[in-house]
């Protein structure tokens, strides 16, 4: 095999490579964006709004703890001490009040985001 036919078999070779490497390089599959290398941008003005509302949630649910513990004494009060179904009873309405507050400020924080929500691309 001489030179000059090796020459043409690895220019064979090379020129079809080269052309899928321009061609990769001018046509991109992926969208462009605007976010850069060395600057992204991930802040959005909603995630302040974010820390606003998870206060929100959490004073609420420590307002309604507050109003439920009273509630809870009153009741513990009127019973007396020498009634122990009604003591019982108080104390089951207090932990199910509880979990209903618990609940509320769960679900509450969870509409403080739109986690899923973004958009992408141009």
């Amino acid at each position: 095999m001489s030179i000059a036919n090796c020459a043409r078999r690895g220019l064979a070779f090379l020129l079809p490579a080269l052309a899928l490497l321009v061609m990769a390089a001018s046509n991109p599959q992926c969208a462009r964006t605007q976010d850069h290398l060395f600057a992204p941008t991930s802040y959005t003005a909603s995630d302040a709004d974010v820390g606003v509302c998870f206060s929100a949630c959490a004073k609420n649910a420590a307002e309604a703890r507050a109003e439920e513990l009273s509630r809870f004494r009153a009741d513990m009060a009127a019973c007396g001490e020498n009634n122990p179904e009604c003591r019982q009873a108080a104390a089951a309405a207090h932990v199910q009040n509880l979990h209903a507050i618990n609940t509320m400020a769960r679900e509450c924080m969870n509409g403080c985001h739109s986690q899923g929500q973004g958009t992408g691309g141009n």
